[in-house]
């Protein structure tokens, strides 16, 4: 009897975890025998919604919900009244064994009783992770339901992540909810908005704060996650600080470099310690001026940083310019053992701010947190001279993303990379030009090779922005040490023989279709070496590629394990085309 390749398990597994969700529908369609296999992963992440509060569409929900409960694992509901799935007999309860994840999001809740749902997800007793959206403080009911359910040990005794958005709180409310969340959980996420009577109440917040700080126990959060766009965050993430010594991963979100309250936050971080903190993310708020943020984020960067390791000349080179500028002062005490993971720094750092990221941040980074960091992405834009003492220093990187500018300041030879003392400025599309302080002076660029040899995803945008600088003419072309910048980044692209997912973004009038063959003048030949890649895209702004049957040869001979590709281009059909000949499994991103 030939065997199917279906009956064997995890080549089954492998086929339906990549299928869409149509897909397994009409698979479970085809027979008995596939709808045993491949109903358990359609109904592993079901997403239930119900925007038209429809009754007979609400009851036929519940009722597939219930008669494929054993495989759900993720469930997600979406404005869905829960109460039909609340058994009414004790000896006819409605399990959902294998459930560990639950989003509920309450938007648009005309005639729904959120309370109804809560009652439900309070019998879920496997699940280890809860995601409460769009639930309003002032609905007294679901609120007093949902303290006593998080309140109540044998209620949900496995959760371990929670996450509450929400407005219309009061101070009251937040206080309770804060203290029962962060005593159990370990991954915390709040953004409550309060009600307009409380939101500016300065006393009030100021007692929240230090009833947080009386009462909360020392916490085993390892994850935090706080939005301070909301004013009442500051209050009670400012207390929490002090309560939390397993902390690993640390969001801090609208972040106000210039805000007292903000501040007051870093110098509580310095006064403690915490060993284990190895993934940090900061989004700074638009308001926040360029040396405050540089400021603020090379604090944080000393925070993080447990231990000085050895560092590039180069950076030596800078601080030894910039004497002023001390790196190595940070908390008062520094502990040789390391943050737990070893050495003694981030393994994650993504950040987002107006700002550029300066030389000084990147000698910082590179100081503290070089032997350990394993990703790194900034929402800002980078020098090609930061760039460089980036990937030359951070030896463990495997994950990187930034927006990098290839135009280097000119001299009025046109050759050499500036190294004086000018003030050059940043010109917008707007004719409005901003000042770059810290980026009057660099090392000379001197394209040294990347030693980050590990690194397996890269996402880079590429933009030649336009400069005035004083003395010399507007550079609003590809200069020549443009030209040197882009041949040096894809031959050193090119030696990443780990590479998996690379992602080319290019921004600007003046970039040319860079990613292409070198006979229709790109630099897609550097990278023949990349074995392993398996995701490529490639999105030029604002022009558009025009591969053809010669990049889709290429990519068949050059890169064997690739099954996914993305590019903007118009047209794309004669690519499209030779490319499904040569690797029907390849599958185009729109």
């Amino acid at each position: 009897m030939q065997t199917s390749p279906l009956d064997i398990p995890h080549i089954r597994d492998c086929i339906s975890q990549y299928l869409p969700r149509r897909d397994l529908a009409r698979c479970v369609r085809v027979s008995k025998d596939w709808s045993l296999y491949f109903t358990p992963p359609l109904w592993s992440s079901p997403n239930i919604t119900n925007y038209r509060f429809d009754a007979k569409t609400l009851e036929a929900q519940a009722k597939s919900l219930l008669r494929y409960r054993q495989h759900v694992k993720f469930l997600n509901l979406n404005n869905f009244d829960a109460s039909g799935l609340v058994s009414t007999s004790a000896s006819d309860r409605h399990e959902f064994p294998n459930l560990r994840r639950m989003y509920y999001r309450n938007v648009f809740n005309a005639g729904l009783d959120p309370a109804e749902s809560l009652a439900f997800i309070g019998t879920l007793r496997s699940i280890d992770t809860l995601w409460l959206e769009y639930l309003d403080g002032d609905d007294d009911k679901a609120q007093d339901l949902l303290a006593s359910i998080l309140s109540n040990p044998s209620s949900l005794p496995n959760l371990r992540d929670f996450m509450l958005h929400g407005r219309a709180y009061s101070v009251q409310r937040v206080q309770q909810l804060f203290i029962i969340v962060c005593s159990r959980c370990q991954i915390v996420d709040f953004r409550l908005v309060l009600n307009r009577p409380q939101a500016r109440n300065i006393p009030a917040l100021d007692a929240l704060e230090i009833t947080i700080q009386e009462q909360m126990p020392i916490t085993k959060i390892r994850s935090l996650k706080i939005d301070f766009l909301e004013y009442s965050a500051q209050a009670y993430l400012t207390s929490l600080l002090g309560k939390c010594p397993d902390l690993e991963e640390l969001h801090l979100e609208s972040f106000t470099a210039s805000d007292e309250k903000c501040q007051r936050l870093v110098q509580l971080m310095k006064s403690n310690y915490y060993p284990r903190l190895c993934r940090l993310y900061v989004e700074f708020c638009s308001e926040s001026g360029i040396t405050e943020t540089e400021r603020m984020l090379l604090e944080l960067l000393q925070i993080a940083g447990a231990g000085k390791i050895e560092y590039h000349s180069k950076i030596e080179h800078y601080i030894d310019k910039h004497p002023n500028n001390d790196t190595s002062s940070g908390r008062g005490h520094l502990h040789s053992s390391g943050n737990g993971n070893g050495s003694g720094g981030l393994e994650t750092l993504v950040t987002e701010a107006a700002s550029p990221f300066s030389p000084l941040l990147a000698a910082t980074l590179l100081q503290h947190h070089s032997q350990t960091l394993t990703r790194f992405a900034h929402k800002g834009l980078l020098s090609m001279s930061v760039f460089s003492m980036l990937v030359c220093g951070l030896l463990k990187l495997h994950i990187l993303d930034v927006k990098l500018d290839i135009n280097v300041y000119l001299h009025k030879n046109m050759d050499d990379n500036i190294d004086n003392d000018k003030d050059c400025t940043n010109k917008h599309e707007d004719g409005s030009t901003l000042s770059i302080p810290g980026q009057t002076s660099f090392p000379s660029l001197d394209f040294r090779p990347w030693a980050c040899l590990d690194l397996c995803k890269l996402e880079l945008t590429i933009c030649a922005q336009e400069y005035e600088c004083e003395d010399y003419e507007s550079s609003s072309w590809m200069t020549p040490q443009a030209e040197r910048s882009l041949d040096y980044l894809f031959s050193e692209i090119g030696k990443l023989q780990l590479m998996k997912v690379l992602n080319i973004r290019t921004s600007g009038t003046n970039l040319r279709d860079i990613f292409s063959v070198a006979a229709n003048g790109g630099y897609l030949d550097r990278l023949h070496r990349l074995k392993q890649l398996r995701e490529v895209e490639y999105i030029p702004e604002p022009f558009t590629c025009k591969w053809d049957a010669k990049e889709a040869a290429w990519i068949e001979e050059n890169w064997p394990r690739l099954v996914e590709i993305e590019v903007a281009g118009d047209n794309m059909d004669e690519f499209e085309r030779e490319m499904s000949h040569r690797r029907p499994w390849v599958v185009f991103r729109k």
